[in-house]
């Protein structure tokens, strides 16, 4: 293929469309992309490749604030999108489980201030019933208001 480190070359040398070098993040994500390519063809990736390149920009903070809840809740136009919103930034869940909810799930505690929790058995949960997870059930309370 060549000599030397052709990855990290062309990530010195890499150039936008209009022919500025590449910032920090466009660079990782290329070298992200490269690396994944090979590890998931299961081709051996020479260990030399991008060793030396490393991404030092800290991640940006994704939560929400209750202000950015807020806007989202005011561009809804349902009742039952503006419930989504609210649901899901406040629930002790994986997005994942989140989508395999059922109704049958939802379970009375008859307080109440905390008027419902659910109840998630194991088969919809990380891990999906094998080796340490067997047999386990998430229950997550839910606070109206």
């Amino acid at each position: 293929m060549g000599s030397g480190r052709p990855l990290e070359k062309y990530l010195k040398e890499a150039r936008d469309k209009n022919g500025k070098p590449l910032t920090k993040q466009p660079k990782f994500v290329a070298r992200n992309a490269a690396i994944s390519f090979y590890k998931h063809n299961w081709r051996a990736l020479n260990g030399e490749v991008a060793i030396a390149w490393k991404f030092q920009a800290k991640p940006k903070k994704r939560s929400p604030k209750l202000g950015d809840t807020e806007d989202l809740e005011a561009s809804a136009k349902t009742v039952r999108d503006k419930a989504i919103i609210w649901f899901l930034p406040t629930s002790a869940f994986r997005i994942g489980t989140a989508l395999s909810l059922l109704r049958s799930d939802l379970k009375p505690t008859g307080d109440n201030e905390v008027p419902f929790y659910l109840d998630i058995e194991a088969e919809r949960l990380k891990g999906a019933r094998i080796g340490k997870y067997e047999g386990i059930h998430q229950i997550t309370l839910l606070i109206c208001g």
